[in-house]
């Protein structure tokens, strides 16, 4: 981290991850998956004026996967981000582009447009618009008996609505009404032979309304949140399989000196499977 100007602050990141996994059937090994990320981030942020500030960069990812059940070629990324964040009296405005070029999908452009009006000191409406990209993985490409080279990549556009009130005393309050289309959802299907296979479905949306709260308690953080949502396959309309159409969450965490003790609780409702 460090400043370039007394404006311009610039960010760089080197990170890797790694997941090895290895199987045993009836004690005996028979099989292991090992994925390697690999990330560099250039990140800078330039003040144009104190609430007006301008993000831009550039990011490159590799990723690599071997295994003993089937073989993939490697996929880099390379990505380069803009973005505005500014504040003008009550109102409150975020924009932000993205273009990700994917070895094995070519150039993916995404976007997000988000706004907030203060209404109070307390309570603000919020507007958001956006686009997604999501790439298919390795076992959804080429996992035999499962993946499909042939499968496209899935894409989504949202748009949410929502109010909050913020208080000390009263925490965060949230409410979104949200939705979501998809065009080449990527699911799993049973099929007649009794295999799964990956697969597109061709337009799919989900639409629903989320509160959540966060506040301090005596010392303690506490958090709620409850999802009422329907997912549908648009093609032959039914519920997504394994989408269930209520969530619920319940977090508490303390801080004692150095360490940080809490736990969470989620809770779903059923979702339907193939069969």
């Amino acid at each position: 981290n460090g400043k370039l100007t007394r404006d311009w602050t610039t960010h760089f990141k080197v990170a890797q991850s790694g997941d090895n996994s290895e199987n045993t059937l009836n004690g005996l090994f028979n099989s292991n998956f090992n994925t390697r990320n690999r990330q560099y981030t250039w990140q800078n942020e330039y003040a144009l004026a104190p609430t007006h500030k301008l993000l831009f960069g550039t990011e490159y990812a590799q990723q690599e996967f071997s295994s003993n059940t089937y073989g993939a070629p490697g996929r880099n990324i390379a990505s380069v981000f803009g973005g505005y964040d500014g504040r003008l009296g009550k109102h409150q405005l975020q924009l932000n582009v993205r273009n990700d070029h994917y070895s094995d999908f070519g150039s993916q452009a995404s976007y997000f447009a988000g706004y907030g009006y203060n209404v109070t000191e307390a309570f603000k409406l919020i507007a958001n618009a956006s686009n997604a990209f999501r790439a298919p993985t390795f076992n959804e490409l080429y996992y035999p008996g499962y993946g499909q080279p042939g499968i496209q990549p899935e894409r989504a556009k949202s748009v949410e609505l929502g109010a909050q009130y913020n208080t000390d005393a009263a925490g965060l309050l949230r409410v979104t009404a949200f939705e979501t289309r998809y065009d080449n959802l990527i699911t799993s299907a049973l099929q007649p032979n009794g295999l799964y296979l990956a697969q597109n479905v061709n337009k799919a949306k989900v639409q629903g309304i989320e509160a959540s709260w966060r506040a301090k308690l005596m010392g303690t953080d506490v958090g709620a949140s409850i999802t009422f949502q329907n997912p549908v396959d648009e093609q032959s309309n039914t519920q997504l399989l394994r989408r269930a159409r209520r969530h619920a969450a319940f977090d508490v965490g303390r801080q004692f000196g150095d360490f940080r003790l809490g736990g969470e609780w989620i809770i779903s409702s059923t979702r339907m499977d193939s069969g």
